[in-house]
């Protein structure tokens, strides 16, 4: 059943992709009417800390290490000059290992689909934006795939072109509902972008969540575990202020039972955290339709949350 649903919806996303129209502008600015954009990306992720609470990060025990690589397509098209549809998804081969364990999953992540549509094109670009993300194409992995929730996002995003200096300026502000125990989240991002040639162009986003801190489940954070007997699992409780926690029906005073939250070898999965990340892009334009980039993506501060970099090769084809 699993299997069917996930060549299900390729082949959905197969379907729109050949049939949606051409050219694609960033952030705020809506694509033309039967315009559409396409950026089919391989991206390498590799982590080896975990920030706490404080924003201090440390290793992971038994020096442990995660990787996720992973291909994914993120899709734009104009079904009017104001109305935008958008989609992405991904397919990950990811990997944990440390002296003790070495695990190691893969298959289709979350799926993202949603509209943005101009309210105001003059003096600056002015969007809304919704999205939905659904999170049940994977099932109980590990290192798990995705956190299996169904998410719902309303975001503002501005624009302005900085003309005649060849570039461009954007800011958007987010929210995120989380269904289930996860915290909701405040989405933000300030992003420039400029053409050094004709061919030639550069962008850099300042990428950030916000956890609000409505978490379903809190607890006083244990003192990090030592020892060869320590896994991810309990450094990621222990940084995250999870662990175990009472299931229903439990007494007062009783012991409660294990209740996962966080992933038991996916640091880059968590309930609730704080996140900064400084992507740089340089992009080649090959012709009007068809173009290359190389992307690098530092984490810089985080909480509660594996801290790593993501490097990227993308094709863009737009028409």
């Amino acid at each position: 059943m699993k299997s069917y649903r996930t060549i299900s919806f390729f082949v959905l996303l197969l379907c729109l992709m050949t049939a949606w129209g051409r050219g694609a502008w960033a952030g705020a600015w809506p694509m033309k009417k039967g315009g559409m954009y396409n950026r089919i990306a391989f991206n390498y992720y590799e982590s080896d800390r975990i920030y706490d609470g404080s924003g201090d990060s440390r290793p992971m025990p038994n020096s442990g290490r995660f990787y996720d690589r992973n291909l994914s397509w993120y899709g734009e098209y104009g079904l009017t000059g104001r109305l935008t549809l958008i989609s992405s998804i991904y397919y990950k081969w990811l990997s944990y290992h440390d002296r003790y364990v070495h695990n190691r999953s893969e298959g289709v992540g979350d799926l993202e689909i949603g509209a943005r549509y101009n309210l105001v094109k003059k003096p600056l670009v002015l969007s809304i934006q919704g999205l939905v993300k659904y999170g049940e194409l994977y099932g109980s992995e590990d290192p798990e795939i995705g956190d299996g929730q169904n998410d719902y996002e309303v975001r503002m995003l501005a624009g302005k072109s900085l003309w005649p200096f060849p570039g461009y300026a954007g800011i958007e502000v987010g929210y995120r509902f989380r269904s289930g125990s996860p915290s909701d989240e405040v989405r933000y991002l300030a992003e420039v972008g400029m053409n050094f040639t004709t061919r030639l162009y550069g962008r850099v986003k300042l990428d950030g969540v916000w956890g609000v801190g409505n978490a379903d489940s809190h607890s006083t954070p244990p003192s990090l575990p030592q020892g060869k007997g320590a896994t991810l699992e309990d450094l990621l409780n222990a940084s995250l202020g999870t662990g175990t926690a009472p299931s229903p029906g439990d007494s007062a005073g009783s012991p409660g039972v294990s209740r996962p939250i966080a992933a038991g070898s996916n640091p880059s999965l968590a309930p609730e955290y704080d996140l900064i990340k400084l992507d740089i892009t340089v992009g080649c334009n090959i012709n009007r339709h068809l173009g290359l980039e190389a992307q690098y993506t530092p984490v810089i501060y985080g909480e509660k949350i594996g801290k790593g970099w993501t490097s990227s090769v993308a094709l863009v084809y737009q028409w």
